[in-house]
């Protein structure tokens, strides 16, 4: 995973480098998917830029609650470097309520 951690004298953020071939899952609802196909297929946009393996698990219609339910089985996959949640579009076309949900036990 990257890291994001605080530098003195207002330099900004640092970000710890991935190395290329570094393993990236995309965990979406399609929305991201749909709307970067109009320009650039996002994934292939963020492989072909930073030289990694990036996996698009995106389903189309997933709300925020089908994503959790998918999400145990994205992480267990052997290694996974980066994990880009894009998800709540769905929730807001359906008008479905903010829920917190609580990581299953």
């Amino acid at each position: 995973m990257f890291s994001l951690s605080p530098v003195a004298c207002g330099r900004g953020p640092h970000y710890a480098v991935m190395p290329a071939q570094a393993k990236a899952i995309i965990l979406g609802d399609a929305l991201l998917l749909a709307l970067a196909s109009i320009v650039v297929d996002y994934a292939s946009l963020l492989a072909r830029k930073t030289g990694w393996h990036v996996v698009n698990a995106d389903v189309p219609g997933n709300t925020t609650a089908n994503g959790l339910e998918r999400l145990p089985a994205i992480l267990a996959v052997d290694h996974i470097d980066l994990l880009i949640i894009a998800l709540g579009g769905n929730d807001f076309i359906q008008h479905l309520p903010l829920i917190f949900h609580s990581w299953p036990k």
